[in-house]
């Protein structure tokens, strides 16, 4: 990762922005993965076994969805850093490592939803300093949102 923290062909300083767990952003992001088992249970003559089934795959998927928003693995994203040169994880477990951001990630006031692809896997982060839903300061929030909308070429590629 580079050391500097300004670049000196655009000045534009280092973000960094710290990701904490956020239990109502793992609420939020937990409904669509709750959304399933509650279809297969509306729906009159699904075979039980198809509907067990969705229910085990929700509810797998919505431990996974919540320990990435609460932290609780080796694996998890706590750190974005923003630099002239792109833009980069810091995981859990110490490493740094380059990302892309995918054409389906979303912007919004105080809300990103960022789909991050690195080396083969992807990483999804919701982030937002709304109360309740708090896991970054507003100011870096903001910081990274103006660097997303107006900063180097590859804050656009996927």
């Amino acid at each position: 990762m580079p050391e500097s923290s300004t670049s000196s062909c655009s000045g534009f300083s280092r973000t960094e922005v710290i990701i904490r767990p956020s239990p109502g952003l793992a609420l939020i992001a937990s409904i669509p993965w709750l959304l399933l088992p509650a279809l297969a249970l509306s729906l009159y003559g699904i075979p039980p076994a198809i509907a067990l089934s969705a229910g085990v795959a929700a509810i797998i998927g919505g431990v996974c969805v919540v320990r990435h928003q609460l932290q609780l693995g080796r694996r998890c994203p706590v750190e974005l850093q923003a630099t002239p040169e792109g833009l980069w994880i810091g995981l859990r477990d110490g490493r740094k490592k380059p990302v892309r951001i995918a054409g389906e990630s979303r912007i919004a006031h105080r809300f990103l939803w960022l789909r991050l692809c690195c080396e083969g896997r992807s990483y999804t982060l919701l982030l937002s300093d709304l109360p309740g839903f708090r896991n970054t300061d507003g100011h870096s929030l903001r910081r990274l949102t103006g660097w997303l909308r107006l900063g180097p070429g590859q804050a656009g590629k996927a």
